[in-house]
């Protein structure tokens, strides 16, 4: 099992099986300017022995604000703790890295959707919904997910 994450307050995460079949994803809910981290405790302890965690590696960008990175690290500590409380093997990866791996042919540098378009293609059944944003960070889960087995 396999739990792909975007961190951030519009994060999400993803769980795919070892072969890489879709199982589920989710975004998180935002509790103030933090994110409650719940139902992902409750995916990652399920599965104690077989659960590997992705999280994509963040840091604070040059034109975002102050508030906004600290929130981002806020959000991307908690997961990182999350995760080592519990025990369970974390991997930290670049977007650039995941993106190189899992995207490729999909002109990532250039398009944003580029994520929700691979998951859609690879997944016809994804749920998409009606919010956009959401949907790309659901897709971005599951492609940081899918970056362990591209490796």
């Amino acid at each position: 099992m396999i739990i792909g994450i975007d961190p951030g307050l519009s994060g999400a995460w993803a769980l795919i099986n070892n072969d890489g079949t879709y199982i589920g994803s989710q975004c998180f809910e935002r509790r103030g300017d933090t994110i409650d981290c719940t139902e992902l405790y409750g995916d990652i302890t399920d599965y104690p022995e077989s659960v590997r965690v992705v999280v994509e590696k963040v840091h604070a960008m040059p034109k975002n604000g102050s508030i906004s990175a600290f929130k981002l690290g806020t959000t991307y500590g908690q997961i990182v703790q999350l995760t080592r409380s519990v025990g369970a093997p974390l991997t930290l990866i670049l977007p650039s890295e995941w993106k190189r791996l899992v995207l490729s042919g999909y002109a990532w540098k250039k398009n944003k959707m580029a994520a929700l378009d691979f998951v859609m293609d690879r997944y016809p059944k994804f749920p998409r919904g009606t919010n956009k944003a959401k949907a790309l960070a659901r897709a971005e889960a599951v492609c940081i997910a899918l970056s362990v087995l591209a490796r």
